[in-house]
């Protein structure tokens, strides 16, 4: 944001709380009871951000979204993630050879979208190629429950999947500030907050901070919390950070990965990328702020 946008939407924010005080539609008993929220900066960005992706929307996806999801996360999962202390001792079993960075990542501040703070290695350190990376977390998740792998996902694919270029950037980023740690610590959120909307509207509505997941990452996140995915009324985990070319076209994405629970068997499977199906939820990171 310049410096003249930045006054702008101050001036935009400024003149609309000016009018709404105007048409006195608030008493003073209530007045009173906003300004003792003064310090719930939580919620106040939370009302503020939402405000602002409102009226941002409008990409060349806008239409690729149902008007509500009830899809919600498994009661056994809860509604944030493990201490990363825990998370750190469950990938350590998997991978004991990692070095985690715990310094300012522990304390950084998150986005007021994500869940908390998820703990998952970067690719780099699991394989010379991203592959390597994600059958090695595959086949971690395969022993560690009944999983299966949808065709279009095997190896036999791979000419067809690329990385995300936000999300490599992003990660690339977030390893830097964390001192080229092996395990990296990052804000994200599991899919909730994007649910009921195509993985191509998403890429659009992105916030500046915020990046896509693949499979490397959410797997991991699956490692530490197999509790997220479970039979029953719980949404995909949409994974827009492994893209697919389209097979005859090439150009824009055309399927991208997708974790889910169909005929009571958890898998990997392949999702449209312009589907915006009331059981998608597409799984988000966001740089920490230090």
């Amino acid at each position: 944001m310049t410096e003249d946008q930045w006054l702008a939407v101050q001036d935009i924010m400024r003149n609309a709380l000016g009018r709404v005080i105007a048409r006195d539609l608030f008493d003073e008993e209530q007045v009173a009871r906003f300004l003792e929220r003064e310090n719930d900066d939580h919620r106040m960005e939370m009302a503020v951000t939402k405000l602002i992706g409102d009226c941002v929307r409008g990409g060349k996806h806008a239409a690729e979204a149902v008007e509500a999801s009830d899809y919600v996360y498994p009661k056994k999962f809860g509604v944030a993630p493990k201490p990363v202390a825990e998370q750190i001792g469950i990938l350590r079993r998997y991978f004991p050879k990692l070095v985690t960075y715990t310094g300012k990542a522990i304390d950084a501040k998150s986005s007021v979208y994500a869940e908390g703070k998820y703990v998952f290695p970067h690719w780099r350190t699991l394989g010379e190629t991203y592959q390597q990376a994600r059958e090695l977390v595959m086949s971690h998740l395969m022993k560690q429950r009944k999983f299966c792998v949808h065709p279009s996902c095997s190896s036999f694919d791979f000419e067809r999947q690329r990385r995300n270029a936000r999300t490599e950037e992003m990660l690339d980023e977030v390893r830097g500030a964390q001192e080229n740690a092996d395990m990296l610590i990052v804000p994200a959120q599991f899919g909730k907050v994007h649910r009921g909307k195509s993985p191509r509207m998403i890429t659009e509505e992105l916030a500046r901070t915020e990046f896509h997941l693949g499979v490397v990452e959410v797997g991991c996140m699956l490692l530490t919390h197999p509790e997220r995915i479970q039979y029953g009324h719980a949404h995909w985990i949409v994974c827009a950070g492994d893209e697919f070319l389209p097979s005859i076209s090439g150009g824009e994405i055309g399927e991208v990965s997708a974790f889910a629970v169909l005929d009571h068997l958890a898998g990997l499977y392949v999702a449209y990328a312009g589907n915006e199906r009331r059981d998608f939820g597409t799984a988000t990171g966001f740089l920490p702020e230090f």
